[in-house]
Formats: C-alpha cells, sequence, structure tokens
C-alpha cells in the first residue's frame, strides 16, 4: 500500500491528517517528524488520535502516549 498523508484544513483552522499505509510505529514516527517539520515553520501541533473503523483505540493510545479514560456505561 503507497505511504499517503492526507491534509484537510476545516472552518477553524483545525489541522486534520490522514495517515494511511503506515504501519505500527511508522505512523508514530511519521508524524514526530512532521510536527517537528511544521514547528519549525513556528506552529504548534497537538495531537487528537481517531481510528478508522476495525482500530485498537487502547493500542492507538499506548503508541501515542495518550492516556486511556474509558467511559463508565
Amino acid at each position: 500500500m503507497k505511504k499517503t498523508i492526507q491534509t484537510r484544513i476545516d472552518a477553524n483552522g483545525d489541522v486534520h491528517l490522514d495517515f494511511a499505509g503506515f504501519v505500527g510505529c511508522e505512523c508514530q514516527a511519521e508524524e514526530d517528524r512532521l510536527r517537528r517539520e511544521l514547528a519549525s515553520l513556528g506552529l504548534k501541533v497537538g495531537v487528537k488520535v481517531s481510528l478508522k473503523p476495525g482500530g485498537n483505540q487502547t493500542e492507538a493510545n499506548q503508541q501515542f502516549g495518550i492516556p486511556f479514560h474509558p467511559i463508565a456505561g
């Protein structure tokens, strides 16, 4: 699969990135590289991980160092 990063900027100025074709830690490494590049241009970037259907949220949170807080139901 071809590795791509699709970028969308919404009406609020929020930037949404979709990483496709990256496997495992490759995705985080590419996100880190992109964040450093944007920082060198003076842009501060926060991370909010959203999974594609079939993704594992707990695994993604661990990979990106985001605490997991399950919602009690």
